[in-house]
């Protein structure tokens, strides 16, 4: 499970580091509020109510831990994969002009 979920980021962050530049501040966007809403759905999981199937069963389909412990991972691999390809895309950029003058 490890080696897929790198494989995903891996697989993420390529086309992310080579997309044009006026991509990169959506991109950047992208990849925190993916993140922010995985997190968000572990800390829903971790510290919300443990009764709210119980209390609304229509929300048993959308709501139910397994859902939102997958989708809550697949958000963070993908805004994982997003940041760090804009991250190699900068250390390739500085790394490409060279060692700076004095």
């Amino acid at each position: 499970m490890v080696i897929l979920a790198g494989l995903l980021i891996v697989l993420t962050a390529i086309p992310a580091s080579l997309a044009a530049e006026r991509f990169l501040r959506p991109l950047l966007v992208l990849g925190a509020a993916a993140l922010l809403l995985g997190v968000a759905g572990f800390a829903f999981i971790s510290v919300g109510p443990k009764d709210y199937l119980v209390r609304f069963p229509a929300l048993s389909l959308i709501l139910h831990p397994y859902v939102i412990a997958l989708l809550g991972g697949l958000a963070v691999i993908f805004g994982l994969g997003l940041l760090l390809g804009l991250l190699a895309r900068v250390v390739l950029r500085s790394l490409s002009r060279g060692p700076p003058e004095s």
